[in-house]
């Protein structure tokens, strides 16, 4: 579950028992970016690293356009089917929190 919405605004009034709290040492360019980024997103530095950090793991089991153009009838099947595996667990996933909001768990 995501701490931030999707303006990057916190959920909680308080920090959740299973947050990890962390430090970070990041060259300077870097934060820059991320900051101007944040700014951009209208959202805090730290809602920006977790959203980009989340969005990360979320499209990696999805195949580039590219690797699509030169793959074979078996390799697109197996590609559509990992997708189809990443759209149910996007689906249970927001089904799951859609119920715990109302009470439904």
């Amino acid at each position: 579950m995501s701490l931030y919405n999707k303006v990057g605004q916190c959920q909680f009034s308080v920090m959740p028992q299973d947050m990890y709290r962390s430090q970070f040492r990041l060259p300077y360019p870097l934060y820059e970016d991320l900051k101007a980024a944040a700014d951009n997103n209208h959202r805090s530095l730290n809602a920006e690293i977790v959203a980009r950090l989340e969005k990360s793991f979320m499209s990696s089991n999805i195949p580039s356009a590219e690797y699509l153009l030169l793959a074979s009838d078996e390799e697109m099947k197996e590609a559509a089917d990992d997708a189809w595996s990443e759209i149910r667990r996007i689906a249970d996933v927001v089904i799951k929190r859609t119920g715990e909001r109302r009470g439904d768990s």
